[in-house]
C-alpha cells in the first residue's frame, strides 16, 4: 500500500503564490478535451523513472484509494482518476515526474454507411477449379469466385473495368495463418460462419476484467465490429481474429489505451514463451476502426510500446471528408507507429466520405464492401467507410507477419507494405499519399519462387521450432479452409509485483488471467469444476452463482483455473 505523506509547507503555500514565485518547474502540459470529456476523469502520466508512492508523496495523498475511482493503466507508467480540478492544476501537473496530464474523454467509432443486408451465403462462393494446374506452387488464372475488394489487393496492376463483384482470383494458402488479429471495435459475432472456429473474444472471456465498456457482455450489437472482423478474413482467412470490445456503453479512451496496452502483454507473453512459438504462434496485428476526439499522451505512449514489441497496427483515417491541417485525418492517424488507412472505391477514386491528407500512408477498398454481418443469421451486409478499408490492410499485414514469422519488428512489415503496394493507383486530385495496398502475389517485380517482392528466398517457415510445408496459391474458398484450426491461444498473467503469483498448476490454457477457465481433460464426463483462487486473493460469485472471478488485494481481477486432479469436464464455474 503507498504510504500517505500529510500536506507539506510547499503544499499549502502553492494554495496563495503562483509556481514561478516559488521557483518551481513548469507545470506538466494538460490536454483538454473540450468536445466530450468524463467530468473531473483525468490521466496521469508519469516519468519512466517516477514512482507512485514518490508521486502521491509530493501531492500529499494516496489517489489509489476506491474513492477516487483509481485505475493503474497497464504497461504504461500512468492511471486514471477522478480528481477535482484545482487538485490536478496545483498540485498534480507541479510534480517533476509527472509527464503530462489530460482529460478522459470519448472515443467514436468510424460510422459506416449501411447499405442492408443479405441472409444469402452466396459470398464468396465455392468453386473449386478441375484445373491440374491448381496444384503448382505459383499457379495463374485459378478459377474461383473471390469477391471484388479482395481480389482487387491481388492483382498485378489496376483491373479492367467494369470490374464484377465477383470473379477469378488468388490468394497465398495459409494466409494469416498463426497471426492473431486483434480487432478493437465493437465486439465480433465470434460464431459467424465466415470465421470457421477462428474468432475468440480477447482472453476467451465475454465479461470482466477484459471487457472496456459498460456493457454485460462483448458481443457485436452494432454489427460494425464483426463486418470489420469479416473483411479481415477475406484477406488472411487462417488468421485467428481476437475480439476485444471497445465501443460500446460509455465508451472511452482510458479504456481503448488499456486494451492496446493488454494487447501488447499477451503479444510479448506469446514472443518469451517457446512452446506458443513451437504452437504455431507467429506474431500480432490490431485493427483500430475507431478515432480519438484529441491527441493524447497516453495513447502515443501504448502506441510506441505495441510497435517497439513487434505488433503491426492499421488504423482508419475517418469520414468527415477533410484533410487540411493536423485535425483531419482523426487520431490516432497521426501516430508515427501505426498505417493510417483511406478508403477507395471499385473505380479505383477516393471515396468522397473518406479524410486525405499528409498522414494517409496507403489507401484500401472502403466503398460498398460485403462482409459478415452481426448477429446470428450468419447473413451478409454491405458497407462502406474508412471502418472497411483499415482491416483490409490489417488482414494484408497479417499474410506477411504469417509468412516470415515477423513478431518482433512492426517497421519491417511497413517496409514490405511500402515495397508491394501499387504506386499512384488512386485517382484523386488531393494532395497526399495516392498508393493502393496490395498483398504483392502478382508484382511484377517479384521472383517467381516467392509471394511477394523481397520475400525471403529461404523457406522461412522451418524455424527451429516448426516445418511445415511450403505455402502454394490455392483456389479462393473458405470451406477449403479446415474448421476450427485456430493456433492455440492462451492468455497471460496479469498481476503487479505486489500482488501474489498464480501458482504453476494453475494454468489451464487459454483464459487464464481473465476470469472463468474451461477444463478440457476428459471431455467425455461432465461435472461440475473445483475452482480455486491464488493465494491471498478473493473469489468473487456472480448474483445467480453462474460466474466467478479473483480479485487481487489491490483490486486487480484474474487469474483462475481449475484446480489440479479433476479429471472430467467442467461447465464454466
Amino acid at each position: 500500500m503507498y504510504r500517505i505523506a500529510p500536506f507539506r509547507l510547499l503544499t499549502n503555500l502553492l494554495l496563495f503564490f503562483p509556481f514561478a514565485t516559488l521557483g518551481l518547474s513548469e507545470p506538466a502540459p494538460f490536454r483538454e478535451k473540450t468536445s466530450s470529456p468524463i467530468p473531473d476523469k483525468y490521466i496521469v502520466t508519469l516519468q519512466a523513472n517516477h514512482t507512485y508512492e514518490a508521486h502521491f508523496n509530493f501531492i500529499g495523498r494516496n489517489l489509489s484509494e476506491p474513492e477516487n475511482d483509481f485505475t493503474l493503466i497497464r504497461g504504461i507508467n500512468a492511471y486514471a482518476c477522478k480528481m477535482d480540478p484545482f487538485l490536478v492544476h496545483q498540485q498534480v501537473r507541479l510534480d517533476p515526474g509527472v509527464k503530462a496530464v489530460e482529460e478522459v474523454g470519448r472515443i467514436h467509432r468510424h460510422d459506416s454507411i449501411d447499405h442492408g443486408e443479405s441472409t444469402e451465403e452466396f459470398r464468396p462462393l465455392d468453386h473449386r477449379s478441375e484445373d491440374k494446374a491448381i496444384e503448382k506452387r505459383w499457379s495463374p488464372g485459378i478459377k474461383s469466385n473471390m469477391i471484388w475488394n479482395a481480389r482487387m489487393l491481388t492483382a498485378e496492376g489496376k483491373l479492367m473495368q467494369p470490374i464484377p463483384e465477383e470473379a477469378p482470383g488468388e490468394y497465398l494458402n495459409g494466409s494469416g495463418h498463426g497471426v492473431c488479429v486483434y480487432v478493437m471495435d465493437t465486439g465480433v459475432s465470434i460464431n459467424h460462419w465466415m470465421f470457421q472456429g477462428r474468432a475468440v473474444n480477447f482472453k476467451d472471456y465475454p465479461g470482466s476484467p477484459f471487457r472496456y465498456t459498460d456493457d454485460p457482455d462483448v458481443s457485436d450489437t452494432k454489427g460494425h465490429g464483426t463486418h470489420v472482423a469479416g473483411i479481415v478474413m477475406q484477406n488472411a482467412p487462417w488468421a485467428t481474429i481476437v475480439n476485444v470490445k471497445v465501443l460500446g456503453e460509455n465508451e472511452n479512451d482510458m479504456a481503448a489505451i488499456q486494451a492496446i496496452n493488454d494487447i501488447t502483454d499477451e503479444h510479448l507473453f506469446y514472443r518469451s514463451d517457446p512452446n506458443k512459438i513451437r504452437d504455431g504462434w507467429r506474431g500480432s496485428v490490431i485493427n483500430m476502426s475507431f478515432w480519438f476526439e484529441f491527441d493524447s499522451d497516453a495513447l502515443n505512449a501504448a502506441l510506441k510500446r505495441a510497435h517497439e514489441a513487434g505488433i503491426s497496427m492499421a488504423t482508419s483515417a475517418g469520414n468527415g471528408k477533410n484533410g487540411e491541417g493536423t485535425k483531419y485525418p482523426t487520431h490516432p492517424c497521426w501516430s508515427p507507429y501505426v498505417i493510417c488507412v483511406g478508403a477507395s472505391t471499385i473505380d479505383y477514386e477516393k471515396a468522397k466520405f473518406s479524410n486525405y491528407g499528409e498522414a494517409i500512408n496507403i489507401w484500401a477498398p472502403g466503398k460498398d464492401v460485403w462482409s459478415a454481418n452481426g448477429g446470428i443469421d450468419g447473413g451478409w451486409r454491405l458497407m462502406s467507410g474508412t471502418s472497411q478499408a483499415s482491416p483490409a490492410v490489417a488482414g494484408v499485414m497479417a499474410i506477411w507477419v504469417s509468412y516470415e514469422c515477423i513478431w518482433a519488428w512492426a517497421g519491417l512489415v511497413y517496409q514490405i507494405l511500402y515495397e508491394n503496394h501499387l504506386e499512384n493507383a488512386i485517382d484523386s486530385n488531393y494532395r497526399g499519399n495516392r498508393s493502393l495496398i496490395n498483398t504483392g502475389l502478382n508484382h511484377p517485380k517479384k521472383r517467381w519462387d516467392v509471394p511477394y517482392l523481397n520475400a525471403p528466398q529461404e523457406e522461412i517457415h522451418r524455424t527451429k521450432y516448426e516445418a511445415q510445408q511450403a505455402s502454394e496459391i490455392r483456389a479462393y474458398s473458405y470451406t477449403d479452409i479446415p474448421a476450427l484450426s485456430t493456433v492455440t491461444y492462451s492468455g497471460p498473467t496479469n498481476a503487479i509485483p505486489t500482488d501474489p503469483a498464480p501458482t504453476a498448476e494453475m494454468d489451464t490454457g487459454y483464459g487464464l488471467g481473465a476470469g472463468p477457465t474451461v477444463c478440457m481433460i476428459n471431455t467425455t464426463d461432465t461435472g461440475e469444476c473445483t475452482c480455486a483462487c491464488a493465494d491471498g486473493w478473493t473469489m468473487l460469485f456472480s448474483p445467480d452463482n453462474t460466474l466467478w472471478d479473483c480479485k487481487s488485494p489491490s483490486g486487480l481481477y484474474g487469474p483462475v483455473g481449475c484446480a489440479t486432479g479433476v479429471e472430467r469436464q467442467c461447465e464454466r464455474c
